[in-house]
């Protein structure tokens, strides 16, 4: 995907182009959302109106550097629902009856505690990476969530090589992990046996 000539084509009013920015970030807007939003409902709504946004945006020109759309559909999500957060908190515990939960869906300390167990063990697998690309790569991509131009020209990255880069970095990171799956079965969903040959 060229950012440059997508949002062209998008600000052109080219339809077949803002269904090429859906396909290229949707999926992870959509993982974005659900993280932070922790509602799938909530997340669905906000996917469909960060890309109405979004394109509603393009269109206007309000992008002027398009090497930064990446950053420009994030900054949208979070934006919708830092906004979506606000408006709940306005209304009160009891404006809405059908907005009132019945049970505690804040993460209790169990699922608090584990979360902590997992980020520590990303961390610890990325750090016995040997290549310092690699560990740059994943670590800036999935837990800084930073912008791919940014990352490409700080790590002299092509931004025609960056998803092969990535690819190649994350098959490296699941091996690391597979090496000893006992040690790391909380990323590996509890599988902890080795594979029979």
């Amino acid at each position: 995907m060229n950012p440059a000539s997508l949002v062209r084509r998008i600000e052109a009013g080219d339809p077949k182009a803002e269904e090429e920015l859906v396909q290229a970030m949707g999926r992870g807007t959509a993982l974005l959302l659900r993280r932070l939003a922790g509602d799938a409902e909530l997340a669905q709504d906000l996917y469909q109106d960060t890309f109405r946004t979004v394109i509603v945006g393009l269109r206007k020109g309000q992008l002027k550097d398009p090497d930064k759309l990446a950053a420009f559909v994030r900054g949208t999500a979070k934006n919708l629902l830092r906004s979506e957060w606000r408006k709940r908190d306005r209304r009160g515990p009891h404006d809405d009856i059908d907005d009132v939960p019945l049970a505690d869906t804040a993460p209790g300390q169990w699922d608090q505690a584990r979360r902590a167990e997992d980020r520590r063990h990303v961390r610890r697998v990325l750090e016995e990476m040997p290549s310092e690309r690699d560990r740059q790569v994943l670590y800036r991509h999935y837990l800084k969530e930073e912008d791919k131009g940014e990352i490409c020209s700080q790590l002299d990255i092509g931004t025609g090589q960056f998803n092969l880069v990535l690819f190649r970095a994350r098959q490296r990171f699941r091996r690391l992990i597979e090496k000893e799956p006992r040690r790391f079965e909380v990323l590996t969903g509890g599988r902890s046996e080795s594979k029979k040959s």
